[in-house]
């Protein structure tokens, strides 16, 4: 299974890649936490290929992603990001390996209804997260080098 199946809107991002993007060599620019949710931002390591018209006629070389995990129940993380821009505003750095993946456990929303958690994680040398979740959604913007 594709980790876009496990997506609240995998059109957002199927509709931008004719195949769902790797998840390995992420770049984390920021993760904002909040009370029951996560937001990560980052880039993806690779654009689409075919780029979408409208990428192409803006000049747009870099995929940016919004990763929102929403109904946290357990997160766990430890370091932070190591990424910056470049001259270009581009965003450079280390990058990580995320994964989005179902959880044995489930949840109810309402009687006769159950749902599996899901997990979204990331490994690397500096930077370990879990975070298990009822909803995942992935939105997925083109961006190029502009001058600073």
């Amino acid at each position: 299974m594709s980790w876009t199946e496990l997506l609240t809107e995998p059109r957002r991002v199927t509709g931008v890649y004719c195949e769902a993007p790797s998840l390995k060599g992420f770049l984390i620019e920021k993760i904002i936490i909040e009370t029951s949710r996560v937001i990560i931002h980052g880039d993806f390591k690779t654009p689409p290929s075919p780029l979408p018209k409208r990428w192409a006629e803006n000049g747009y070389t870099h995929a940016s992603a919004r990763i929102s995990a929403s109904g946290v129940v357990i997160l766990n993380m430890s370091g932070g990001p190591r990424t910056g821009v470049d001259r270009n505003n581009c965003l450079v750095g280390s990058s990580v390996n995320l994964c989005i993946e179902e959880s044995g456990d489930t949840w109810s929303p309402k009687e006769g209804l159950v749902f599996p958690y899901k997990i979204l994680s990331c490994e690397s040398s500096f930077m370990t997260f879990n975070f298990i979740c009822e909803h995942i959604d992935v939105t997925v913007e083109g961006y190029g080098p502009s001058a600073v």
